[in-house]
């Protein structure tokens, strides 16, 4: 980024032509590695279009990458809001077979975690009282 806006003050004139050859072989580059790697491809489309936002071919290539929605995550979610940690478990290892890497379901067993591990040291307070 520190480059991107330096080439952007202090070389104006050629902003716009660097800029469209790096948007080129960032899009070949992405388009390339989806093949072999999606999820490293979708990482790189997606810093790659912050980088350069205005280019409507890094946030296609960004959306068509993107993995699906998880279908469970609302369920899940309002299992975990409301307490129901068994639930928003079961909910979770269902998901983790079927969809292991998805980023929304891996952040959603850090809440989970996170929640369980508070509900324990609610529960060993009550229990030393």
């Amino acid at each position: 980024q520190v480059m991107v806006d330096e080439i952007r003050t202090f070389a104006p004139a050629r902003y716009p032509d660097l800029e469209r050859q790096y948007i080129v072989m960032l899009v070949e580059r992405v388009m390339a590695m989806a093949d072999t790697d999606r999820k490293q491809a979708e990482r790189l489309a997606t810093r790659a279009s912050i980088l350069f936002p205005g280019s409507a071919q890094l946030t296609q290539l960004r959306a068509e990458l993107a993995p699906a929605p998880w279908t469970d995550g609302r369920a899940a979610r309002v299992a975990l809001q409301t307490g129901r940690l068994s639930e928003a478990r079961n909910i979770l290892e269902a998901s983790k077979a079927r969809l292991p890497d998805h980023p929304e379901v891996l952040d959603f067993e850090k809440d989970l975690t996170a929640r369980i591990e508070q509900a324990e040291q609610q529960f060993a307070l009550l229990l030393d009282a």
